[in-house]
């Protein structure tokens, strides 16, 4: 699951989000749209999702055609 999704189903803001997560809502927005966290925002948000949300999947590189299909 990714960090849209999960905060999707549980209903939080990006500010409810960044609270939880100790950072910023633009950072939270940016990470929603496909940014990569830091591994230790990563491990984070793994931690406080309980476990829903895989520090590795967060850092996994997009795709060209995951690139395209954000901007169409």
């Amino acid at each position: 699951m990714d960090l849209r999704e999960y905060m999707f189903k549980n209903r939080l803001t990006n500010k409810q989000m960044a609270d939880i997560l100790g950072c910023s809502c633009p950072h939270i927005s940016l990470i929603r749209r496909g940014g990569r966290p830091g591994k230790w925002l990563a491990k984070i948000i793994e931690e406080k999702t309980g476990g829903l949300v895989k520090a590795d999947e967060l850092r996994k590189p997009c795709t060209k055609s995951e690139m395209i299909s954000e901007v169409i």
